[in-house]
């Protein structure tokens, strides 16, 4: 048990586990008589200081532990002692070390799984001189796109620095960025189309989702014993089950900023299990199937954007929340390069998964009870740095699409005109197909006023 695979949206990356249901095979490598031809990546930022929602019953909790170490006749018990010398100094928002190094390492590894494959090199390392046509002339450099929040922009430069080489130490190697690619922001300002923060471009009533309600029930439940266990160890001070859950708030974000944490001890194994629960609750409920049909709504933005890139178009008419402004040229949209990597939030590979509908994730979660057999399960669907990766495939005459989540390769069989296979694989014209029905069907310019 690793309790940091626990953490809901803020574990750090993992791939370890089974996999998703009807697949067979780690899904490592291009599939026996394939060809790569071009790979899309959504990517989650990395590691990042909690928001500012967040933050607030965090400092709340530490000013309630130094008020109760400044007034208190008694001292702390083990294993609670340390918090005498413990300060809450985590930041606000944006990235953390460790999200820098874990998006650089994920733009070296997708150079390691597809890059000699995409460019159709034996260099160990990437260098525009191979960023060329078939007939070998030079292509454009690559554009990389991402938000104006700071976190996500930080992260797609990092993650360029990875893939792109540029500290490999090779004579080969480019280190000015605006000789390897182009970056592309979307802004994230209320009301405007960016489909990297679809939920801007969506006005919906917050009084719509039961996420937050949910959760609040879980958290009044799972934690009765935890917080009788707490006050035991600081004899005097009275305890909520909200403490306790913002004691494991702290726990996740200062692993995310220093690599580890002394709250993290405090809980056992069924309780992290317990607050994995409570980010399933939420974006289940918040962006995914318990949302209805805004969350498919707020899918619809990329996966239009998606569906251009496979068909080699621009998109010039205003729909489903896509700038049009950016899609109509190839500048800022270009529709022929190898891969594509889109940064951007967890929330947006929810809404993507939600609107291919993935049958397999649909499940009713209860704020009472706890099914250790459901699918939808947070920490392994977005954890920090996660990335939702769609391979072309071409294999013979015939030519398919693959998708993975965090290497783990998804069943598309509920997708409307997609095959059962226990490879994963779809046929293109199907994939394709059945993507449509479903941008057709979220109806994002009904629902989203």
């Amino acid at each position: 048990f690793d309790k940091k695979e626990h953490f809901g949206s803020y574990s750090p990356y993992f791939t370890t586990g089974s996999n998703f249901p009807g697949i067979e095979g780690d899904g490592t490598g291009i599939p026996e008589q394939c060809t790569l031809s071009e790979v899309h990546v959504l990517h989650r930022h990395a590691e990042r200081y909690p928001s500012a929602s967040s933050i607030k019953p965090m400092e709340a909790l530490a000013k309630k532990l130094q008020n109760y170490l400044k007034n208190s006749t008694s001292e702390p018990l083990p294993p609670f002692e340390w918090i005498k010398d413990w300060n809450y100094t985590l930041g606000a928002e944006l990235l953390t070390p460790l999200g820098v190094a874990t998006e650089f390492s994920a733009g070296a590894k997708f150079w390691s799984d597809y890059g000699q494959a995409l460019f159709k090199t034996d260099q160990q390392f990437y260098s525009p001189k191979i960023n060329t046509y078939s007939n070998g002339t030079q292509r454009p450099i690559p554009v990389i796109r991402a938000t104006t929040q700071s976190r996500i922009q930080t992260s797609a430069e990092a993650w360029a620095a990875g893939f792109f080489g540029q500290y490999s130490g090779q004579s080969y190697a480019e280190k000015d960025t605006s000789k390897l690619y182009d970056l592309v922001l979307q802004y994230e300002t209320a009301g405007n189309n960016n489909t990297l923060a679809s939920y801007y471009a969506c006005n919906i009533p917050i009084e719509k989702f039961p996420g937050i309600p949910k959760k609040d029930v879980w958290i009044n439940n799972y934690l009765n014993d935890t917080v009788i266990r707490l006050q035991n160890y600081l004899p005097g001070i009275k305890l909520t089950n909200s403490d306790a859950y913002n004691m494991q708030q702290i726990c996740a974000f200062e692993t995310a900023s220093i690599g580890y944490s002394n709250f993290c001890d405090l809980f056992s194994d069924e309780e992290w299990e317990g607050f994995e629960y409570t980010e399933d609750l939420y974006f289940y409920n918040w962006d995914s199937f318990g949302g209805g049909k805004y969350t498919t709504a707020e899918g619809a933005g990329w996966a239009s954007e998606f569906l251009a890139r496979l068909e080699d178009k621009l998109i010039t008419v205003p729909g489903n929340g896509v700038n049009v402004t950016l899609t109509s040229n190839t500048d800022t949209f270009p529709v022929d390069q190898p891969f594509y990597l889109d940064m951007s939030h967890d929330a947006d590979i929810v809404f993507m998964l939600t609107l291919m509908d993935l049958d397999f994730l649909k499940q009713e979660l209860s704020p009472y009870y706890m099914d250790p057999t459901r699918q939808f399960v947070v920490s392994r669907l977005v954890p920090f740095g996660a990335r939702l990766i769609f391979e072309v495939l071409s294999c013979g005459s015939d030519s398919y699409v693959r998708a993975k989540l965090n290497d783990r390769i998804l069943p598309l069989g509920s997708m409307e005109y997609c095959p059962k296979s226990s490879d994963g694989l779809c046929p293109y014209v199907d994939f394709v197909k059945s993507l449509k029905k479903s941008v057709e069907d979220a109806k994002f310019d009904n629902v989203c006023d």
